[in-house]
């Protein structure tokens, strides 16, 4: 069984190289990096799951090599001289490194998409699964379109999805400093004042001191655990990811649990419409759409809808019982399958998801934005009272 290995080594240019490659040993993943010309320094398995901080190659250039060979392939040129092409003129240092394995594998005689795959944990899945299928339907210019635009419209998705994170974070963040600011520099300015006052101190002031004094005995401690608490975290919150009970939770979350709902409804259904436009199967385009959902909820749900599909059920039957998608969705699949035509309507039901979902994210901005700046002024003003109220 193949295993994934993390190597150091130099290039045939000379440069430090850092990667992954699958191979079945040490001895074998050593040897195919020495044959493609690679001086390897370091090469060990790597065990388990993924780190949560694993850089992958970013969809935007995955969107522009895909472009790219898309229109070298449409012309004619062969898939190697293609990478050649693409390789020479790309500044992202890994994805450089990992083609140069890829066009030394094609060389060898290896299929495009077991070359890709040797680097999977560099790739998302559907990116091998449509290379494979393009390979088994000789449809790659098709493949390469069609993995272009699926790739543009997924980084474009996550560009607002972040935009929509950062103004939370943002205040968040200055909500933090200012109220530490005051506590740190105001408050012991007002100290002094309040030994004069010879009354007894209220219970907000007395709670915003103590926490002071906290920090000044604690400061260091105070910096560190979050930051060591931090990676552990992340790995926490990953290992919750994968439990299905905690994708059933966040589904069930007011607000946010619409949006990830109607966001992993959207992945679904632009998956399954890509999948199937680049020549994959019903069947087999819903299980590379389930696995794009990223909620393990939703993937079952489409997994069990699979299967009744292939005992004859119609789709929107199947995803019906699943109890999971909207029913405007189901809706719209049923239109689909009236019409006899699955390729265009499935775009239209993916165009209309995602217009759902920027819809949602709109509404929850423009519900999010004057929220937190109460909650801000409701804690700051707190407390600016704890501080001058003995005064």
């Amino acid at each position: 069984m193949a295993q994934t290995f993390l190597f150091k080594a130099r290039n045939p240019g000379g440069q430090k190289v850092k990667g992954y490659i699958q191979a079945d040993s040490e001895r074998e993943a050593i040897g195919s990096l020495l044959q493609h010309g690679y001086a390897v320094t370091h090469c060990s398995a790597v065990r388990g799951e993924p780190s949560v901080f694993e850089p992958k190659v970013p969809l935007k250039e995955l969107a522009v090599m895909c472009r790219q060979l898309g229109s070298f392939v449409r012309t004619g040129i062969p898939i190697v001289e293609a990478l050649k092409t693409v390789r020479r003129y790309m500044n992202h240092e890994r994805l450089k490194n990992v083609l140069g394995l890829v066009i030394a594998d094609l060389s060898a005689g290896e299929p495009l998409a077991d070359s890709f795959d040797r680097h999977g944990r560099l790739f998302p899945p559907f990116f091998i699964k449509m290379l494979r299928v393009a390979e088994e339907t000789g449809n790659l210019r098709q493949s390469f379109t069609v993995l272009a635009d699926h790739f543009q419209k997924e980084y474009q998705l996550r560009k607002k999805i972040r935009r929509v994170l950062t103004y939370p974070a943002a205040v968040t963040v200055f909500a933090l400093i200012m109220i530490h600011s005051l506590i740190m520099l105001a408050l012991p300015a007002f100290i002094g004042i309040y030994g004069k006052t010879g009354s007894s101190l209220p219970w907000i002031t007395r709670a915003l001191l103590d926490y002071r004094a906290f920090l000044d005995r604690h400061a260091f401690a105070a910096l560190a655990v979050p930051l060591i608490a931090f990676p552990f975290l992340a790995k926490w919150v990953s290992t919750l990811r994968k439990n299905k009970q905690f994708d059933e939770f966040i589904l069930r979350v007011p607000v946010a649990g619409k949006i990830h709902r109607k966001l992993a409804v959207y992945r679904f259904s632009k998956t399954l419409r890509d999948a199937y436009a680049g020549g994959v199967p019903i069947d087999r385009a819903m299980q590379i759409a389930s696995e794009a959902a990223n909620n393990r909820a939703i993937a079952e749900a489409a997994d069990r809808a699979r299967e009744k599909i292939q005992s004859g059920a119609s789709i929107a039957e199947a995803l019906k019982e699943s109890h999971v998608f909207p029913n405007m969705l189901i809706s719209m699949m049923h239109a689909v399958e009236e019409s006899g035509d699955i390729d265009s309507p499935l775009a239209d039901v993916a165009e209309f998801n995602r217009f759902e979902l920027e819809q949602d994210m709109e509404q929850f901005i423009s519900f999010i934005e004057p929220s937190l700046m109460i909650a801000v002024g409701l804690v700051v003003g707190f407390v600016v009272i704890g501080i001058v109220l003995p005064v």
